[in-house]
């Protein structure tokens, strides 16, 4: 019987040198891994929101098939900002109150962020977005917030140089955004202009509109006024979609280069024919060769009819960031470590280093942004296609 146990006991130790995944699965207590989750559900935003829920979804189930985080199974426990700021606030403080989460994804907004940051910054638990893409969010509210994501000014700085590539003859631009969209009005105001100028790109006119905005005609008619040699929009997926239907409707054959926020299936669904051409960033790009990147397109096809929108797979990566982490930090999953365990989590993802996710590799920056490729996409035959 005692030479039975050796045999055992000698057998397990093998198993843990040879899969340092069962050895990291065993230190983990309790009976799931729970984390917090963010997103907007309902309002204006709740089509991300709904979409992203299918992603985790994918992910959830890929993970918990797998054995879970450290071998127990994860679970989120999500609440809808809404779309609103304020609401973002309210479900971060009943996760790290009520809930006691480990972590929390999210909020997907930048606006929501920019608020609820702050929040987990104080309480001292970790916040990640990975869509939230407005300059400096993360930087104001370290060390506890990170975004995986590149930010709006990278991303418009590589766009602008292929979009330029592809269109040297552009002297002359009109600059349109939406005055509401944290995002849109960030870029427009603070990226775009000393890009273009740094480019020698003059902008002749600014013009404005606000999310929910469905009349577009007057802002054209000024572009037509102002006949530039191209457009430059920042506005999330509808509304701008809504704005370039009505450049083409008035005759406009101007090309259009957009800021990040209306890389999504929604945009080309809205816009039709009438966006085929726009230049724009995106975090991912459906032709990538990973099978692992595939085999997601795959099941978001199975499950929504469409392709996935692109900050999906950021999402998604992001999820998968969070098992990495927890299970190679040393988090112990016990209540009583709780702070301990957030303090795990909040060092290792800050030394996070080319995590090979199906949006390519990425690292954590000092700021706590990610450093990762950029693609840059153009409508093409009712797609998004990557163009350099």
């Amino acid at each position: 019987m005692r030479r039975l146990v050796y045999w055992i006991l000698c057998a397990t130790a093998l198993v843990s040198l040879l899969v340092p995944g069962v050895a990291a699965a065993q230190k983990l207590a309790g009976k799931e891994v729970v984390l917090g989750w963010i997103d907007p559900f309902s309002g204006w935003a709740a089509e991300w929101g709904q979409t992203n829920e299918v992603t985790v979804n994918i992910a959830l189930q890929e993970i918990n098939g797998g054995g879970g985080v450290g071998g127990v199974p994860l679970r989120f426990i999500k609440y809808d900002s809404a779309s609103k700021p304020d609401d973002a606030i309210k479900a971060a403080r009943r996760l790290i109150e009520q809930d006691q989460v480990l972590a929390i994804m999210g909020p997907f907004l930048s606006t929501s962020a920019k608020m609820a940051f702050p929040v987990a910054n104080r309480a001292g638990v970790v916040m990640i977005s990975g869509t939230a893409a407005a300059k400096g969010i993360a930087a104001e509210n370290r060390p506890w917030t990170f975004r995986n994501v590149v930010t709006s000014e990278r991303m418009v700085g590589s766009t602008l140089d292929v979009f330029l590539k592809r269109n040297p003859n552009v002297k002359k631009v009109v600059l349109v955004y939406d005055n509401k969209d944290v995002v849109s009005k960030t870029q427009a105001t603070q990226d775009f202009p000393p890009l273009l100028k740094e480019r020698k790109i003059e902008i002749d006119t600014t013009l404005t509109f606000v999310t929910g905005d469905v009349d577009f005609s007057a802002q054209v008619t000024k572009v037509k006024f102002a006949n530039p040699d191209a457009i430059v929009l920042s506005a999330v997926q509808y509304e701008g979609a809504n704005f370039v239907k009505e450049v083409r409707r008035q005759g406009l054959k101007q090309p259009v280069v957009m800021g990040i926020g209306s890389s999504a299936w929604g945009f080309i669904r809205q816009g039709g024919e009438a966006v085929e051409g726009v230049v724009m960033p995106a975090y991912f790009w459906l032709g990538n060769p990973d099978p692992r990147a595939q085999a997601f397109i795959k099941n978001f096809r199975e499950r929504k009819q469409h392709d996935p929108p692109h900050y999906t797979a950021s999402v998604y990566d992001t999820v998968y960031i969070l098992k990495k982490v927890i299970e190679e930090s040393g988090v112990t999953n016990r209540p009583e470590q709780k702070q301990e365990d957030r303090k795990k989590i909040r060092d290792h993802l800050a030394k996070l280093k080319n995590f090979p996710g199906i949006t390519g590799k990425t690292s954590i920056r000092p700021d706590g942004d990610a450093d990762k490729e950029i693609y840059v996409v153009q409508v093409t035959k009712g797609e998004f296609l990557r163009i350099e």
